[in-house]
């Protein structure tokens, strides 16, 4: 490469575009985006560059320097409108799930704010961050303006300061999903907290006829042997562990 930079002076960003890709096919990102990085200063909209920034940040998991390059791949058209919104769900997704994803969140573009997905990151850092208030209140908002699988479970692993209004909110978007599997569970996680072990246990079984899953059983399970039916909640606990594992919450997908 140094060679062809001395014979070919007007290839000079041409080979550092080769070298990166060799850089990023050998796994050495590091190498590639400070490579890259250095040839931005000379060619600072040049798609192929941007766009190879792009992956370097997005397999670093530097999210943040990530969406503050959105703007110039937009402008430099670095990639198609499509792919470049699927890579801005994405580093938001990620950006969300870090330890100051709180305050990511006042920084999210307000045309996100409605994205489920985000909204569950948002969430599930809240949990760990110990501000069930306001993961509650996020995710029964979000709920209350539309449907959503993965919100409506996640709002049964909410332990909310308002247990009362939670299970009545759940109870609500039962009447519009009556035989939703994951519901139904979040119903049973609801009625566990609250101490009705008989209600738990309809809302559990009725999950389980609906979609056998690992927490379903796992819940009941853990209730049954509670309640005194041991032999019975061993048998469900060992079918939480046979059955295939849940799934991870999911990423938003590439484009």
């Amino acid at each position: 490469l140094r060679q062809a930079q001395q014979a070919l002076p007007g290839s000079r960003t041409a080979l550092a575009l080769a070298q990166a890709r060799w850089q990023m096919a050998d796994g050495q990102w590091q190498a590639a985006k400070a490579a890259l990085q250095e040839m931005r200063d000379e060619s600072p909209k040049h798609p192929q560059l941007l766009a190879l920034l792009a992956r370097c940040y997005e397999a670093l998991h530097e999210w943040q320097a990530l969406i503050e390059l959105l703007p110039n791949l937009r402008k430099a058209e670095a990639r198609d409108a499509e792919a470049l919104a699927a890579l801005e769900r994405r580093a938001w997704w990620h950006r969300l799930q870090e330890a100051d994803g709180a305050d990511a969140w006042r920084r999210l573009p307000k045309a996100l704010r409605q994205e489920p997905e985000l909204i569950a990151a948002r969430a599930r850092n809240l949990l760990r961050c110990g501000d069930f208030a306001a993961a509650e209140a996020a995710l029964r908002k979000a709920l209350r303006q539309g449907w959503h699988e993965e919100l409506a479970c996640l709002y049964g692993q909410v332990p909310s300061p308002n247990l009362k209004r939670q299970l009545a909110f759940a109870e609500q978007l039962l009447e519009t999903q009556p035989e939703h599997p994951g519901l139904l569970l979040t119903l049973g996680r609801l009625a566990i907290s609250g101490g009705d072990w008989p209600g738990a246990r309809d809302y559990l079984e009725e999950s389980l006829r609906l979609a056998p899953s690992p927490p379903a059983y796992a819940e009941l399970g853990r209730l049954l042997i509670q309640t005194g039916d041991l032999e019975r909640g061993r048998e469900c606990l060992a079918k939480a562990c046979l059955e295939a594992p849940p799934s991870p919450a999911p990423v938003p997908s590439s484009a």
